[in-house]
């Protein structure tokens, strides 16, 4: 007898194999299962015929962004550009790639074993290069544990996002010449260090080190996009505590940090009136940290309307509001509530400080 998340799985494969919307509802209706890569399997193979037509072709381009991200139809509306604007649509597919890869590793009990083999088929060899690639590969066995340079990370990455004031600005500097000075990390120490320990938790293995070093791989995902574009880094951020229930009080950090960071750009784009370059990173923490469901049309508007801020107040779990006062404080409600979250758990006073910091201005 099949499991129930399987024969949801081979239903939606027989019953509505066109309907992206389907297999958004099996992922929803089933994480943390086997469902879900395959479900993304499936969608990728659905945009691959349609690659070639997606740069001449808007209709082709939304309908590729149906399939390989969470959001949902909203009809054909006006817009000010197409929705992969955050991403090149020559790296869609690898993009899509990687996307089923995360997929594999959402939760500690779906079974690595098919993965790993189509990984190391010369066919596929560049996924094993990849970081989630390699974690897919990597061995269970559990050894001691060193979380000090994580730690240090995820403390970092917060002290960035919660420096508003030029004083806070300043240590905050300080620290990064700091760590450059003793590691020698280059322009970018703390991208630099995120990405080196998110190479030393790989290759250690076992669970703990594994969402160690996925909860690194998305804080290097957050500081620099390009390196592994997707709309799905605060959703991996919400899976980490999964591999281990110890890693909550991070991944709960870096929560902050990715809300404070939203926040802030959008208080910028309202004063600016273009939100263009923040909705990949509003559709991601809402995705993520909110109710999820905004539509596609998110991804196309470049200037802010009554209908984008009716999206990010629903997407936030707030009530509907269309004014720009009424989505910030919708974005700015889900990063008091993070902080709550995060004031519960077991953090340092230096973390402790820094929330709670971040909390007193995010709430009115």
């Amino acid at each position: 007898m099949l499991v129930p998340e399987l024969s949801a799985y081979l239903d939606a494969v027989e019953l509505t194999p066109d309907d992206p919307a389907a297999f958004q509802a099996l992922e929803l209706a089933y994480p943390g299962t086997i469902a879900v890569p395959l479900s993304r399997g499936w969608r990728l193979a659905a945009v691959e015929p349609m690659v070639s037509s997606l740069p001449g072709s808007l209709a082709s381009q939304r309908q590729a962004g149906l399939w390989l991200t969470p959001l949902r139809n909203s009809g054909v509306q006006p817009q000010d550009r197409g929705p992969w604007s955050w991403l090149p649509l020559s790296e869609v597919l690898a993009y899509g790639e990687a996307w089923i890869l995360r997929a594999w590793l959402s939760h500690p009990e779906i079974p690595r074993e098919a993965a790993a083999a189509a990984i190391r088929d010369p066919a596929y060899g560049r996924l094993a290069l990849l970081p989630e690639g390699k974690l897919i590969l990597a061995s269970d066995q559990s050894s001691p544990l060193n979380l000090a340079p994580l730690n240090q990370v995820v403390t970092l990455f917060l002290q960035g996002f919660a420096a508003d004031r030029d004083s806070e600005q300043a240590r905050y500097r300080a620290a990064l010449t700091r760590l450059d000075s003793s590691e020698e990390l280059g322009s970018r120490p703390l991208l630099t260090l995120s990405t080196q320990v998110q190479r030393e938790l790989s290759d250690q293995g076992g669970r703990s080190a594994m969402g160690g070093s996925l909860l690194a791989w998305q804080v290097a995902r957050w500081l620099d996009p390009r390196i592994s574009p997707g709309l799905d880094r605060a959703q991996g951020v919400r899976e980490v505590p999964e591999w281990d229930p110890a890693l909550g009080a991070l991944a709960a950090l870096v929560e902050v940090g990715m809300l404070k960071d939203c926040a802030d750009r959008l208080q910028v784009g309202v004063e600016r009136d273009r939100i263009a370059a923040l909705t990949p990173s509003l559709a991601d923490v809402l995705g993520g940290f909110g109710q999820g469901g905004l539509p596609l049309r998110w991804l196309e508007r470049g200037r802010p309307e009554p209908a984008t801020w009716l999206d990010l107040t629903r997407a936030a779990g707030a009530p509907d509001g269309t004014t720009a006062a009424d989505g910030l404080a919708a974005i700015n409600s889900l990063l008091a509530q993070a902080c709550t979250r995060a004031l519960s758990l077991d953090l340092t006073d230096e973390q402790r400080l820094l929330v709670q910091r971040t909390q007193a201005r995010a709430t009115p």
